[in-house]
């Protein structure tokens, strides 16, 4: 009995004093990392007519030019910036990362009334899920057209670049891009981009049902192909040059018509580039084509219009913090098809100049534009003197 009680008690010492035997950890799925980013702009500014499609920070051409009393003051923060990125965990054995994004600005429009300036609404800018599979990446959703491959730099025209209306086209609409990068000797870069998107025109016809646009009424999407060369080799010159085509339909009859189709042809090509060599910056785009209101071509009209317009800007560092920028751009639609197309603008040529501070996040710059706009009663010009301030985070 003795013994037995003693190996009892052996056998429960050794078995207190060996190691457990640790959990199983159980599996958490990962989790995408999610960043925020985006920027605060402010900017008061001074003009003396109003500016299309809007003034401030949304001035691309003169609308209307007073006679007296012309000088007003102003303030505008609506393109004020928010976007949220999600990158989730490599799916596909490993092989591909799914990412994600959303950005939304102010330009939504305001509540109207006494205080409406002062409550402005969010719009979307962009939305769409990636998947980036080697040097290749697939798009679904909102993006940047291929043919808005540049914009010139700029404090208060952001949202609504100074090259809209002036040399430069493009807008963003829902649809699939694919982008393939080919690495090439010499830190250069060749990258190959097609996309095809929701048909857009315009829709302001009562006899569309539901706000069916002319370009959705044709069933053909919009389609753009790009190549972009870009690089910056050991002398230390960063370049990118790029070759855009775009085409498009319009079916004018709607959906549901009894008519034939009355169709328009879209389309464009565009040429740019941009060069960096020590603190000189070099920029400029030319497009052309035809019935292409819906990229702001032709000035922002509607029309089987045939068009042409081209931009360039300079800049110089004069230290890592302080810069200025000089802009000249135009766009010349033919008068005829102007006329024709019951529009009314025929040119309009805008000049800029921008003397910016930057230092980390913060940026401070004072900037001056004048557009002078060509119309079929007469020409119409519009100064904005500006300064703006700007935290990105």
């Amino acid at each position: 009995m003795i013994d037995t009680v003693i190996r009892l008690a052996c056998a429960a010492a050794l078995a207190a004093s060996a190691p457990a035997l640790a959990a199983e950890p159980a599996t958490a799925p990962e989790k995408p990392s999610v960043a925020l980013h985006g920027f605060v702009s402010a900017t008061v500014f001074v003009q003396d007519a109003t500016t299309g499609p809007w003034n401030g920070q949304g001035s691309l051409f003169t609308v209307t030019e007073p006679r007296t009393d012309e000088t007003f003051l102003g303030g505008d923060l609506r393109q004020t910036r928010l976007q949220l990125a999600a990158t989730g965990p490599a799916i596909l054995s490993g092989r591909a990362t799914p990412r994600a994004l959303v950005e939304a600005d102010f330009f939504g429009g305001n509540t109207g009334g006494a205080f409406g300036d002062e409550s402005v609404g969010p719009r979307l800018r962009l939305a769409y899920a990636e998947l980036v599979l080697g040097n290749t990446t697939f798009q679904v959703g909102q993006n940047h057209g291929l043919i808005f491959a540049m914009a010139p730099v700029s404090l208060a025209h952001v949202a609504f670049p100074a090259s809209y209306a002036a040399g430069g086209i493009g807008w963003r609409f829902p649809g699939v891009m694919v982008f393939h990068r080919i690495p090439l000797a010499g830190a250069h870069v060749l990258e190959l981009a097609v996309s095809a998107t929701r048909g857009s025109w315009s829709d302001a016809d009562a006899d569309l049902p539901l706000g069916v646009s002319y370009g959705e009424a044709s069933s053909i999407p919009q389609v753009e192909a790009r190549a972009m060369l870009s690089g910056k080799p050991a002398d230390g010159v960063a370049y990118s040059a790029f070759l855009v085509g775009h085409y498009d339909r319009k079916d004018l009859t709607g959906v549901g018509a009894t008519a034939p189709e009355d169709g328009v042809d879209g389309w464009a090509a565009e040429l740019g580039g941009k060069v960096t060599a020590g603190r000189l910056q070099l920029a400029a785009n030319g497009w052309t084509g035809q019935a292409v209101g819906q990229l702001f071509g032709a000035i922002v009209q509607f029309g089987d219009i045939q068009g042409w317009g081209a931009w360039a800007q300079a800049g110089w560092s004069f230290t890592d913090t302080v810069s200025a920028h000089l802009f000249a751009g135009m766009d010349d639609p033919d008068d005829a098809d102007v006329r024709e197309a019951g529009a009314t603008r025929l040119r309009n040529v805008s000049v800029g100049a921008l003397t910016k501070y930057c230092e980390g996040p913060y940026t401070l710059g004072l900037e001056y534009y004048r557009y002078e706009t060509r119309t079929i009663t007469g020409t119409r010009t519009a100064d904005q003197g500006s300064l703006t301030a700007m935290y990105s985070f």
